[in-house]
């Protein structure tokens, strides 16, 4: 399955189930050569660590540029599974990319406007879009948002954080986190944009509820909690929903945001339910008597129960890191589901890191 050996100095893409096709340079990835024959592949980072580009190779041999792990376990890579951005090809090659292929919801373009711009929290907003045409999608599913002439250089991924409706919604909304310095969110956060038009393409992603454990440890940061909120609202009416540990952390107090929606679904639950809010920087002088610290270095310390449980995580690289690393002693990793959220800063700081370790290793799928 791994070998080294010389590339040909050009091969085509092909996308399974499409009409979908692009030549790829020598020296491109799947991912650049898609991009750049205007396939609207999902993407975001570009350095293997968000794990949008995620496809799945039927037919050919790639050379990766670094370890995909993180979002690609040993049985996903057998099966043939890869990171659109780290994989330069060996040959021609076909994927099968979710939204592109038939047999998906399928990945549309919509024009949206804003009908609604909320303040959540300092630095939190709730975005509620209105589409030119139902979109259909998974809860926990993403978006990707663009404004013309805004200069963004690439669309912004952002989680639905409504569940939708399974015969199409033409409004949806998302919980966006002021980036500073960056092109959408400083012109979102600076004034009321409602009736501002905006292009939406999606539905994109895996991330959603696998339903495989009786017990859900949800654990969200910031606007992490889009995604969770979308998949509990989901299961809210369910008869039989399973238990629910829900933590959510946050800075300070003020940080802490929808908690009455929260509490709502605590009570409405038809099974156990727990809330718990996790504060980082909150001072001892205040009214606080909830939990104090990091989430990461409070974890061990916390009685979960986690036996039959699976972990659905949504936050900072960093945060999320520490945390599969720690639950993976209690919880199989193939019970472990997770999205990361990514800032510039983030990116920035994990593209040195992608490339000291970079690989050179080939996979072949035929």
């Amino acid at each position: 399955m791994f070998s080294i050996f010389n590339p040909k100095t050009s091969n085509t893409l092909s996308i399974t189930e499409s009409d979908h096709s692009a030549p790829i340079k020598p020296g491109q990835t799947i991912l650049d050569a898609a991009i750049s024959a205007g396939i609207k592949f999902p993407n975001m980072c570009n350095v293997g660590e968000c794990g949008s580009c995620r496809c799945q190779l039927i037919e050919g041999e790639v050379k990766l540029n670094s370890d995909i792990s993180r979002h690609v376990d040993s049985t996903a890579l057998q099966l043939g599974y890869i990171l659109a951005c780290q994989s330069q090809a060996h040959s021609d090659v076909k994927v099968r990319v979710p939204g592109l292929s038939k047999g998906d919801l399928g990945t549309k373009r919509f024009k949206a406007r804003i009908t609604k711009q909320q303040s959540l929290s300092d630095g939190i907003q709730r975005l509620e879009l209105e589409l030119d045409s139902p979109i259909q999608y998974i809860p926990g599913q993403y978006a990707q948002l663009d404004i013309e002439g805004l200069g963004m250089g690439r669309p912004r991924n952002y989680s639905f954080a409504t569940p939708g409706d399974k015969k199409g919604s033409t409004t949806v909304s998302f919980f966006i986190r002021h980036v500073p310095g960056g092109e959408f969110t400083d012109w979102l956060f600076e004034k009321n944009r409602v009736d501002s038009n905006i292009q939406l393409s999606g539905p994109f992603g895996d991330f959603c509820f696998k339903g495989q454990q009786p017990q859900m440890v949800c654990i969200a940061a910031g606007s992490g909690l889009a995604p969770i909120l979308a998949i509990l609202k989901q299961l809210q009416n369910e008869p039989q929903p399973p238990r629910v540990k829900l933590i959510v952390a946050a800075a300070e107090q003020k940080d802490l945001y929808l908690q009455h929606e929260i509490i709502g679904l605590q009570s409405s639950w038809h099974n156990k339910f727990e809330y718990i809010p996790v504060l980082s920087r909150e001072t001892e002088s205040t009214s606080w008597r909830g939990l104090r610290g990091r989430v990461g270095d409070l974890l061990d310390g916390m009685t979960l129960g986690l036996t039959n449980s699976e972990a659905y995580l949504c936050g900072p690289p960093a945060m999320l890191d520490q945390l599969i690393e720690q639950l993976q002693s209690e919880i199989p990793e193939k019970h472990i589901h997770y999205d990361r959220f990514y800032d510039r800063q983030s990116l920035r700081a994990r593209k040195d890191t992608n490339l000291a370790s970079a690989k050179n290793e080939v996979i072949d799928h035929g």
